[in-house]
């Protein structure tokens, strides 16, 4: 511009008001943003739509598994019944550091992830989560009858 005889200082705004259409219709400094990629904010600012976490506070009592199940189609409804009275009961005999805990790990954090929030190790993470599975399957199993007991039905 300058060995044309123009001062580029005079176009800034313009060059830059240029750069950011540019950049919000799609382009990017390589290729362009495709529009129907649903994590692309030029596709979800096109459609009309935003892509969030399942729960973007992080945590809110007995409603990440409530939401999760909300629109089982597959599950039979007497085991979604079962679990849906089971769960937060289970929940209940957690402590609220393990509650908010498996709360995470519901949400389909990675290991480390809840490790660094958690201040434990990946290894413990996953120790505990065993013993989170373990727990919630004592729960579930019907306790035995007792012997000499009357069976009738």
């Amino acid at each position: 511009m300058v060995r044309r005889g123009k001062n580029p200082e005079a176009f800034i705004s313009v060059l830059a008001n240029f750069a950011a259409r540019a950049v919000s219709s799609g382009r990017r400094l390589c290729g362009q943003e495709k529009a129907n990629e649903v994590f692309s904010p030029m596709a979800q600012r096109q459609h009309g739509f935003t892509v969030q976490r399942l729960h973007p506070s992080g945590y809110l009592p007995g409603s990440l598994w409530e939401e999760a199940v909300h629109d089982n189609t597959q599950t039979p409804v007497p085991d979604q019944v079962a679990f849906r009275v089971d769960f937060p009961a289970w929940l209940q005999t957690r402590t609220k550091r393990d509650r908010r805990l498996i709360d995470r790990l519901l949400l389909g954090e990675r290991t480390g992830s809840v490790a660094r929030a958690f201040r434990l190790s990946p290894g413990r993470i996953a120790q505990l989560r065993r013993v989170f599975a373990k727990d919630w399957q004592r729960f579930g199993e019907s306790p035995e009858p007792e012997q000499g007991a009357d069976e009738r039905v």
